[in-house]
């Protein structure tokens, strides 16, 4: 969910930011070469950060908040704690009074590496729980097909 309740993946102008953004990012970290560990990075902000401490996330989507203070917030918070590209996508985001949008940058970004790896996202209902060896074998046979 956004900042303001809504789910991120409903709001086409959330979409169309995170996906900018997340452009971005992922471009930054595949040069640097760590994009799987920034990735990992932005999951645990918004998980183990914003959702834990709802004021900090109000706080970075506030607009009586001026983007220079966020930035010095940032630097504080995760002084040490985040890589020097993700820290710079966030202190980027919050010159450009984006922070209230992290949530569609991630989904984005996830998106977009999942792309360009050829990752295919695959969903499998069954009537009855399936158990482990089930669950291998249709993931094994999954993997062939799509190999």
């Amino acid at each position: 969910m956004s900042s303001n309740g809504k789910m991120a993946s409903h709001d086409p102008a959330a979409q169309q930011i995170g996906t900018v953004y997340a452009q971005a990012l992922v471009g930054a970290a595949e040069a640097a070469g760590e994009t799987q560990s920034v990735l990992e990075e932005f999951d645990s902000f918004i998980d183990d950060v914003l959702d834990t401490q709802p004021k900090f996330a109000e706080v970075l989507a506030s607009v009586l908040i001026g983007a220079d203070q966020k930035i010095d917030l940032l630097d504080k918070a995760l002084a040490g704690q985040a890589s020097k590209t993700f820290l710079n996508f966030l202190k980027i985001v919050a010159k450009h009074g984006r922070l209230d949008y992290l949530r569609s940058m991630r989904q984005a970004a996830h998106a977009i590496y999942s792309e360009a790896r050829g990752h295919v996202s695959i969903e499998v209902r069954t009537a009855t729980a399936l158990d482990e060896a089930s669950a291998e074998r249709i993931r094994t046979t999954l993997s062939g097909l799509l190999a």
